[in-house]
């Protein structure tokens, strides 16, 4: 279906190339349990892999034109932070703190059965208490700085208690 999204995309001029085109579709069992994924080893990506991801969410950005995304950016701060994709979906601007570099984890999205909450960071396990390092101070780079402070002035939401990624 995506391959399908993305071939009426070109279609119509609104992209320029597939995105989806070529992707296989893995074996969609899994039979790991909860505490094996949480244990088991972390499948790394090499730099030059993550570097062509963003470059190529940052060449989608430069097609689509004057609408403000920022998914090279999110995908960028992923990679330079460590955080997990739900405390990136959770950070708030008012946890960036540009003259000490620093964002400060505090919440995380996650799926619950009613669809989507914000708590607090990693909950663990089955007893769903916090971790001891779930809440605390990430360090950011010179250029993760000057890229957020650049897209704070372009996003359409950038007061305290707007999300830092749309």
């Amino acid at each position: 279906a995506l391959i399908g999204v993305f071939e009426a995309a070109v279609e119509a001029g609104w992209a320029q190339f597939n995105p989806a085109r070529g992707i296989k579709l893995e074996d969609g069992s899994y039979n790991a349990t909860e505490e094996e994924v949480e244990t088991g080893p972390i499948e790394k990506l090499p730099v030059d892999m993550v570097r062509k991801i963003i470059e190529t969410a940052r060449t989608q950005e430069a097609v689509i034109g004057n609408t403000p995304w920022c998914d090279s950016l999110a995908l960028s701060f992923l990679a330079q932070t460590g955080l997990r994709f739900g405390e990136l979906a959770a950070l708030k601007w008012k946890f960036v703190d540009f003259k000490k570099k620093r964002v400060f984890v505090r919440a995380a999205v996650r799926k619950d059965k009613n669809g989507t909450a914000v708590g607090g960071p990693k909950n663990s396990g089955s007893n769903r208490r916090r971790t001891p390092k779930s809440r605390r101070s990430v360090f950011l780079t010179n250029e993760l700085v000057a890229e957020l402070k650049e897209w704070k002035l372009r996003s359409p939401k950038s007061g305290d208690d707007d999300r830092v990624f749309l």
